[in-house]
């Protein structure tokens, strides 16, 4: 091998040399952008659509159909709206004869979960003030579109005498006396349980715009009572979670 013929053969060596560390390069460049754009894809939203799971269940009282039904959107009078929608969620808890916290740990949810508005879409079939699913055996479409019903659910679930079918924050052992989040995460089930604490002073402030007095004591009864079991969830198989932007 001559002189010439030395200098090709490394070059070639230092070629392929150059070409593998470049497709490293970018290999590492690709897979730090999938995860940005995972966390920010997860996060800048701050919405989680809790999917609510639940294998079966039919409400075991009917809440009505105050609220009308309509859907709402995030434009025009929202403020309106939400206080409207506070106003049916404090007084299905009051009626329930709950205490003001519930009243707060219901609008932490729904302002979490719609902006606390009675939204026709979300995640998969996730629909109404909570993100309810009908599939998940949370009611009708129709149902669940009734702030009045929806707000009844989420308190009291499907049946309070058993544990079986749609588990509310009554069925929740100790839900007067846990994390305001954590008492919301336990009838959500949603994949970002963080989110719903962030949520407490925009729900103070609706409250007080709305007259609800969150100092409220429960009027005791079953209503008022630690029941179910705090373990008592569905079938993690069952749920699906998203974030929405």
């Amino acid at each position: 091998m001559d002189g010439r013929d030395a200098v090709r053969t490394i070059g070639r060596f230092a070629g392929t040399g150059l070409k593998i560390k470049a497709t490293a390069i970018a290999s590492v460049v690709f897979v730090i952008f999938l995860f940005v754009v995972g966390i920010f894809g997860a996060g800048i939203g701050g919405k989680a659509f809790a999917d609510s799971c639940g294998e079966r269940g039919t409400p075991g009282v009917d809440y009505g159909d105050d609220g009308g039904g309509e859907a709402q959107q995030p434009t025009g009078n929202i403020r309106k709206n939400q206080i409207a929608n506070a106003k049916i969620i404090d007084k299905v808890a009051d009626d329930g004869g709950l205490s003001g916290r519930a009243s707060l740990i219901g609008l932490m949810t729904a302002l979490q979960e719609s902006t606390l508005l009675n939204l026709d879409h979300g995640h998969l079939d996730s629909i109404g003030l909570f993100q309810q699913r009908p599939s998940q055996g949370w009611g009708t479409k129709t149902q669940i579109m009734q702030p009045k019903y929806a707000a009844g659910m989420f308190f009291f679930g499907a049946n309070r005498d058993t544990t079986a079918g749609i588990h509310g924050l009554t069925d929740i052992k100790g839900w007067e006396t846990m994390g305001l989040g954590q008492a919301a995460q336990k009838v959500q089930a949603s994949a970002h349980p963080e989110l719903y604490d962030g949520q407490e002073d925009a729900a103070r402030q609706i409250a007080k715009e709305a007259g609800i007095d969150l100092d409220r004591p429960g009027k005791g009864g079953d209503a008022d009572e630690d029941q179910g079991d705090d373990t008592a969830t569905t079938n993690p198989d069952q749920c699906e979670f998203s974030f929405s932007l």
